[in-house]
């Protein structure tokens, strides 16, 4: 019993790495596509850390996702979607699990549109 115990602690991110692949994708929560949101650059951070390179709004619009080789496990992942001209107009934010299940970050203007 002591070692499923042990190995189900690995597999909860206990272990040395602490990290993962995760797969990601994002949506709007006005329903918006990217070219309607005028969405550019998404700029995704991982515990404070921007991710390069930056990805482009059609990367990972939901239902179409992407991995990111390496994030640590119970992290917060911030995605901002910047306009065109480099101007802020969505951002989400969520706190991965210790799996790192499949996410999908909910994007929320933050300007008026």
């Amino acid at each position: 019993m002591r070692w499923l115990a042990i190995a189900m602690l690995g597999l909860l991110g206990c272990g040395a790495s602490g990290a993962g692949p995760l797969t990601l994708s994002w949506s709007f929560a006005d329903g918006r596509r990217c070219l309607d949101a005028d969405a550019g650059a998404m700029i995704l951070t991982v515990d404070g850390n921007e991710l390069v390179p930056r990805r482009r709004c059609d990367d990972a619009l939901a239902p179409i996702a992407l991995t990111l080789d390496t994030v640590n496990r119970g992290g917060r992942l911030s995605i901002v979607a910047n306009t065109i001209q480099g101007d802020e107009a969505y951002r989400g934010e969520v706190v991965l699990d210790a799996l790192l299940s499949p996410t999908t970050v909910t994007l929320h203007a933050t300007f008026a549109r």
